[in-house]
């Protein structure tokens, strides 16, 4: 287990993971909370004991499909060829302060980014319904 997240995960990519993370929770939240508000309005159901634990299955559902992207089974999309583009000029002070970008990782960590952020997702949403 350890050598597969040392071989996966690298440093590198914390930024992309938290920034997948946050906007994939909290649109777990605004769903559950528009379900409580909108949909519940008799209150049979408490969104802890009940939606919170379903997102939380929902997410680990998405991160179990991440896992099977990273082993290569996956969608197939077409790559449309790129137009060239002409070679712009720039200074070096574009390049300074450079960050990896989730556009910069490759397929398998990309899907490893996706992996980690739903279940970051996951573990947030079971958290919740616990308290």
């Amino acid at each position: 287990m350890k050598k597969w997240l040392k071989k996966n995960f690298k440093t590198y990519m914390i930024r992309p993971i938290i920034y997948k993370s946050v906007p994939r929770f909290l649109a777990g939240l605004v769903i559950a909370l528009a379900w409580d508000r909108f949909v519940n309005t008799s209150g049979l159901f408490s969104m802890t004991d009940h939606l919170f634990p379903i997102m939380g299955l929902l997410f680990l559902c998405l991160s179990w499909f991440s896992f099977l992207a990273m082993d290569g089974m996956g969608f197939k999309k077409s790559k449309k060829k790129k137009k060239s583009t002409k070679i712009s000029y720039s200074d070096i002070a574009d390049h300074i302060d450079s960050d990896v970008n989730y556009d910069d990782l490759t397929s398998t960590e990309k899907s490893a980014c996706n992996l980690a952020a739903n279940l970051v997702c996951s573990v947030a949403f079971f958290f919740l319904s616990i308290f």
